[in-house]
C-alpha cells in the first residue's frame, strides 16, 4: 500500500487555499450554512430564520440562492446550531 501525505487543515478551508480574504469568506459560508439549516427544517420558515439571524427574509432568500454580494464580514454574525 502506498502512503499518502496528509496535512491537517486550519478549520478555514479558504485560508488553507491561500485566499487573502479568507476570514470574510468563512463568515459568509457559515451564514449561508446557518440560513440553509434553519430554513430547511420543518420548524423554521425563511422569515423565522431571518428573525433569528437578525437579517430580513429577503436576505435569507438571497443567501440560500448563493448571492453573497452586499454581505460584509463586519455585519456577519455567529450562529451556533
Amino acid at each position: 500500500m502506498k502512503k499518502i501525505a496528509v496535512t491537517r487543515g486550519s478549520m478555514n478551508v479558504f485560508a488553507d487555499l491561500g485566499y487573502a480574504n479568507s476570514g470574510e469568506m468563512l463568515a459568509k459560508a457559515q451564514l449561508v450554512s446557518a440560513s440553509a439549516t434553519l430554513s430547511s427544517s420543518a420548524v423554521f420558515t425563511q422569515s423565522a430564520a431571518a428573525t433569528l439571524l437578525e437579517i430580513d427574509q429577503r436576505n435569507v432568500s438571497r443567501l440560500l440562492r448563493g448571492q453573497l454580494g452586499g454581505f460584509s464580514y463586519e455585519s456577519s454574525i455567529t450562529v451556533s446550531i
